[in-house]
């Protein structure tokens, strides 16, 4: 049962991350070697993740839902990227 538990936990410490995001993150619960890709990124290593969401900073993100499914975790949201007041990217 303590597994079960620690997944819960873990799933409630992404979630409020992903309610947060990219803002105030947990990186303290990914392991030095984290690998993370999505269709722009591959990159490996908690130093990378962290300049990677860093970046993401400057970006402006609403975020839409958020649903998990045992220790599987999904974030819709909508984003767009501002430089010196004008709108470059919204999708």
């Amino acid at each position: 049962m303590p597994a079960q538990s620690s997944t819960i936990d873990l799933v409630e410490i992404i979630k409020q991350d992903y309610q947060n995001f990219p803002n105030e993150q947990t990186y303290s619960i990914y392991a030095e070697n984290v690998y993370f890709e999505d269709p722009l990124n591959k990159l490996q290593g908690i130093a990378r993740y962290q300049k990677m969401i860093s970046f993401l900073n400057r970006i402006y993100f609403e975020n839409r839902s958020f649903s998990s499914s045992g220790s599987m975790c999904f974030l819709t949201h909508k984003r767009s990227l501002t430089a010196r007041g004008v709108v470059l990217i919204r999708c």
